[in-house]
């Protein structure tokens, strides 16, 4: 049996988060993981705060493929394109 992996083919677009406010069990509290071939775009981030909810530990922001618009305090620090 041959598997053949296919990139995503579904466009992420025109998304916003504004006014999080919150506590994540995960040390990655932002994620944004999109495909190299059909990567997001126009991600609006703003006034989002974050923290761990574990003692001690920071959160953390992963972006890949990401590109948009940062406003506010936004907390981890997020890096969009």
């Amino acid at each position: 049996m041959n598997l053949i992996w296919q990139d995503s083919s579904v466009k992420v677009s025109g998304v916003t988060f504004r006014e999080v406010i919150g506590t994540s069990k995960r040390e990655t509290a932002v994620k944004i993981d999109c495909s190299k071939t059909v990567p997001c775009d126009d991600i609006t981030i703003e006034n989002v705060y974050l923290k761990s909810s574990r003692q001690g530990k920071k959160a953390s922001s992963y972006c890949n493929n990401g590109s948009g618009q940062l406003y506010g305090q936004i907390v981890p620090k997020v890096s969009l394109k």
